[in-house]
């Protein structure tokens, strides 16, 4: 089969779409089909093709402040290119706003192929309002097949599209398990929790509230308050350090920037708990790759970490920011249930791998074929 992904962004970006995209194509190619991917991402090499590990990569960025992903000639670029590869299926990544890959929806129409599209983030009340009056003045959700990456995801996708929740596909983001599988048996804890997150530092990651969080559990618990290291880097990240400054917890908190996979991968070895405090996350990478690791995962519920926690097994998912700080004094107090849970996580390996997520995104590709446009 010839493929042909349509994403904004896209490597050398970092983020939970560009990674995801990446793998998506590198196992769809060592499956034996022929991938090309389109995007409006720029590099030194400008629109020069490449081929990254047998993966054809298209891309047509245009100088704008900060590189944004966009070009003012979109759909003719994007039809362009669909027309010369003659694909089998488009498949095209779309967050809440993501304007060259919709004009990449409108292009994979206007050659009458078959398109899905998947939806990487948690459209909110304004996303969902906004996408819902387009389709009632377009009629977008007649184009193509749509997937979303967990079923928190897809319930708003749904609504604005409206249709039956039933009818979004879950392609769920593919993870190579085996690659964060638990380094050493569980060991007996000792001293206070080591708690881990891993994230970019961006406002909607909601780290700022977690390192305050900290600092209340620090009043309370005093030495027996957990330790927390987050890694990661994003534009917050300056000022995430300056707030464990101003509230003299540089003891507790450690903020080490952006680590190589094997460093994390130690990390995780060496803690008790994931701890990620976002609320619109629409799978959670960090949080399935600590949880293949053996670490059971604490974060707010209504979200993609539904997919693989189960609340009270695995980890705990509460409607709230203090039910999570409850949750974390519940498990200092009671060493015993924690140890309970990371054993039960390294013996039970979540099921998020990437020959699942090739079996969904196939099927998605077979209604899409079988879909026709309307």
């Amino acid at each position: 089969m010839r493929i042909v992904h349509i994403a904004d962004c896209y490597l050398p970006r970092l983020g939970g779409i560009e990674v995801q995209v990446d793998g998506l194509a590198r196992a769809q190619q060592a499956q034996g089909h022929e991938v090309h991917i389109i995007t409006a991402t720029r590099t030194e090499t400008r629109d020069q093709p490449e081929l990254a590990g047998g993966v054809q990569i298209h891309r047509h960025g245009f100088p704008l402040p900060a590189d944004l992903p966009l070009h003012p000639r979109g759909f003719r670029v994007l039809s362009q290119v669909v027309s010369e590869v003659k694909p089998d299926v488009v498949h095209v990544h779309v967050g809440s706003v993501s304007f060259y890959s919709w004009s990449g929806i409108r292009a994979a129409r206007g050659a009458g192929l078959p398109v899905i599209t998947t939806v990487h983030s948690m459209w909110g009340p304004v996303a969902r309002r906004l996408f819902w009056l387009a389709n009632r003045l377009v009629g977008w959700s007649n184009w193509t097949v749509l997937t979303a990456v967990s079923t928190a995801a897809a319930l708003p996708v749904a609504q604005a599209a409206s249709l039956p929740a039933a009818e979004v596909f879950i392609t769920s983001n593919g993870v190579d398990l085996d690659g964060w599988a638990p380094l050493h048996p569980v060991e007996d804890l000792t001293g206070p929790l080591r708690l881990v997150s891993a994230t970019r530092f961006a406002p909607r990651k909601r780290v700022l509230p977690l390192i305050e969080m900290m600092a209340q559990l620090k009043a309370v618990l005093g030495d027996d308050c957990p330790s927390l290291t987050i890694v990661g880097n994003g534009p917050a990240l300056e000022r995430a350090r300056a707030r464990v400054r101003q509230l003299g917890i540089e003891n507790t908190v450690n903020l080490p920037g952006r680590v190589d996979r094997a460093t994390l991968a130690n990390l995780y070895a060496q803690s008790s708990a994931f701890i990620q405090l976002s609320v619109r996350e629409s799978f959670g990478l960090a949080a399935i790759e600590a949880r293949a690791a053996g670490l059971p995962v604490l974060g707010r519920a209504g979200n993609g970490f539904s997919e693989f926690i189960t609340s009270g097994t695995d980890g705990y998912l509460e409607p709230s920011d203090a039910g999570v700080k409850a949750r974390l004094i519940h498990l200092v107090e009671r060493p015993e249930v924690l140890k309970a849970m990371r054993e039960y996580a390294r013996l039970h390996p979540p099921l998020n791998t990437w020959e699942l997520a090739l079996a969904q995104v196939q099927r998605a590709y077979e209604a899409a074929i079988g879909h026709g446009l309307r």
